[in-house]
């Protein structure tokens, strides 16, 4: 797999760090950002591969900061990976960005993923039977 450049966007510090540790330790370029206002200066200058958005921040949530990346930069907008540490976020089945079909089929190949990549992932740490679920979107 090739090395990619990273954005990590989480207000909580330690998710943050752990996040880039492990993807900087994968051979990845990544680049922290406190909330969704920093990614969105980072995003201004940088182009990224792939960011990681907590999907609850404050000002800018994670599906604003995708709004608002798609906006600035339509031909550039780089694959999303949401997260979130919330068992049941607030409007999480509402997030309205999927990629199916054809289009997500090429984008796992294309990283190598497995095929059911995108679908509900056990959580690092959570109790047995826990998932978080993992949306991405270009």
């Amino acid at each position: 797999m090739r090395a990619l450049r990273v954005l990590v966007a989480d207000d909580q510090e330690h998710m943050r760090e752990l996040l880039v540790e492990a993807l900087a330790a994968d051979g990845h370029t990544v680049d922290p950002a406190e909330d969704g206002m920093a990614a969105l200066k980072l995003l201004e200058q940088q182009t990224y591969d792939l960011v990681v958005s907590d999907l609850q921040m404050p000002q800018v949530d994670g599906p604003k900061l995708y709004q608002e990346i798609r906006r600035l930069k339509p031909d550039a907008v780089p694959f999303f990976i949401f997260i979130t540490g919330e068992d049941e976020a607030p409007g999480l089945r509402e997030v309205p960005f999927r990629v199916e079909g054809a289009r997500r089929e090429q984008a796992v190949q294309a990283q190598g993923l497995p095929p059911d990549a995108g679908e509900a992932v056990p959580r690092v740490g959570a109790p047995r039977g826990s998932a978080a679920r993992a949306t991405a979107r270009r």
